[in-house]
């Protein structure tokens, strides 16, 4: 067996070569994991991926995603195993009786929030996929001598045991699991903070040898809960990311009455404007006035990001990036943490957040055949680039809007009609596509989004379309949260001609 070892710390290591000598082939990767052009695992049948590592916040948040992407896509079928760590549930409190069918509540700590992120990246690629994919969640690693002097800490496991698990990994049957190819096992003591789970006692028959006196927590652990957000003022100094696209010029017509607007691209918005449109009719920006600013921002640069949301009292989203893999990751998802790392840190109580829907493509990519999806369902990527990386910023903001109680409506589109109704095409998807809406009513939503006064809770998901006679994609969420309703009629669109 050829078991390749990508980004495992050496205390791990280490011990992992001498348990399996004589058993297995181990190597360690040395090529650049975030170069999607690169053959990573070409003659291993078994890779071993350990998230949450990096030289700073951003490298780890890349290394998880954009690593976990790059090597799910080449080379054969293989086994893959991730070491995530159990300080993805970091946001419930001691005493609740944590099992690997539990959803992870993750704190914005850069390294729970990669290993978070990670997870999800291998969920959406490994399904519909002829791969095999286990996180292992480890506890806290900790050596023989430091575990042996003690005090032992609730979230402490002993080196050899996390050793111990891995090779279980490596061995254990997938088929056994209900989650099928893709499953999460907990590696903890037992008699810490959490019991050893369901999946891992059976039928992988993981045991840890090196056990402690347990300590109950001193109080009973709280519900989790999700406050609603209220009280909010209307905005009068607005930030836009990626404003030069269609959105972007939309909304950036209205909200020009505003004191003051700082439309922000990669490229001036004045170039753009000369460009093409993205597609026939669709709208192109207009540079505003003084005192309005147009600055070219590259979302990607936390410093630039940063500058351009000082004095700001509301933040948008606009960028993306379709196709490029590098560009995807560090725009769709490095640049949402941009976003809401400078809202935090200068005060800001407002984002909104935009994004491609996540459910429009059929099983195993999304929910199309399961009814109305109204944006309160887990969405599935596919491992389509676009929809994956916007996955991934969407949970990012949605996360920090939680911690830090921001208010920030997460708005979805996909398909975008021109109107008069003589006009029949849609850009994104074909005519008969049942989730547009005019590019008129997209820059409306922007604008309800922007002003809104309450919300249920920090991040709700709003559908943005209009009104359509199969019931796929409700728009009702739009109108109870946003008081947003479509004012295009595209009724033609379904009619026969």
């Amino acid at each position: 067996m050829r078991v390749l070892l990508v980004d495992v710390p050496t205390h791990l290591a280490d011990p992992l070569r001498a348990q399996l000598a004589g058993q297995a082939e181990i190597t360690t990767y040395t090529g650049d994991l975030l170069d999607p052009q690169a053959d990573h695992a070409p003659d291993h049948e078994v890779v071993i991926h350990a998230l949450g590592v990096g030289t700073d916040d951003e490298d780890r948040l890349l290394r998880s995603t954009f690593g976990t992407w790059n090597l799910l896509h080449t080379g054969p079928r293989r086994r893959y195993i991730q070491l995530s760590s159990l300080a993805v549930f970091a946001g419930l409190d001691d005493g609740w009786d944590v099992r690997e069918s539990w959803h992870p509540r993750p704190t914005t700590d850069p390294r729970a929030l990669a290993c978070h992120l990670g997870e999800m990246t291998s969920r959406d690629l490994t399904r519909g996929r002829d791969l095999a994919s286990l996180v292992l969640r480890l506890d806290e690693v900790v050596s023989a001598d430091r575990f042996a002097a003690g005090p032992v800490e609730p979230r402490w496991l002993h080196i050899d045991d996390a050793v111990t698990a891995i090779v279980t990994a490596l061995r254990a049957d997938l088929g056994d699991h209900p989650h099928g190819h893709w499953a999460p096992l907990h590696a903890v003591r037992g008699d810490g903070r959490y019991r050893l789970g369901d999946f891992a006692r059976e039928p992988y028959g993981y045991r840890a040898s090196h056990q402690s006196p347990s300590r109950p927590p001193a109080e009973a652990p709280r519900m989790p809960s999700i406050a609603p957000v209220a009280g909010l003022t209307r905005p009068e100094r607005i930030t836009l990311y990626g404003a030069g696209g269609p959105i972007g010029a939309a909304a950036l017509e209205l909200l020009a009455d505003r004191p003051f607007i700082r439309a922000t691209d990669v490229s001036a918005l004045a170039e753009i404007a000369s460009r093409p449109p993205q597609s026939t009719g669709a709208p192109r920006p207009t540079p505003l006035p003084a005192p309005h600013e147009n600055l070219v921002v590259d979302i990607t640069d936390a410093d630039q990001v940063r500058a351009a949301a000082v004095g700001a009292d509301c933040l948008v989203n606009l960028s993306v990036v379709r196709e490029n893999p590098t560009l995807a990751f560090k725009v769709n998802m490095l640049g949402a943490w941009h976003v809401a790392q400078a809202a935090v840190a200068e005060g800001i109580q407002r984002i909104v957040h935009t994004g491609p829907t996540v459910s429009i493509a059929p099983y195993p990519w999304g929910s199309k055949e399961d009814g109305r999806i109204d944006g309160t369902q887990d969405f599935r990527s596919g491992g389509w680039i676009y929809l994956l990386t916007k996955m991934l910023g969407q949970e990012i903001n949605r996360i920090v809007a939680e911690e830090h109680g921001i208010a920030s409506p997460i708005l979805l589109y996909c398909g975008f009609a021109l109107t008069p109704p003589a006009r029949r095409q849609v850009h994104g998807f074909t005519q008969s596509n049942g989730f547009t809406v005019s590019w008129h009513d997209s820059g409306r939503s922007i604008v309800a989004a922007v002003d809104v006064d309450q919300l249920p809770e920090p991040a709700p998901i709003i559908n943005i379309t209009a009104p359509s006679p199969h019931g796929q994609w409700p728009e009702n969420r739009a109108r109870d949260i946003l008081g947003w309703e479509a004012q295009d009629r595209l009724d033609f669109l379904w009619q026969l001609p």
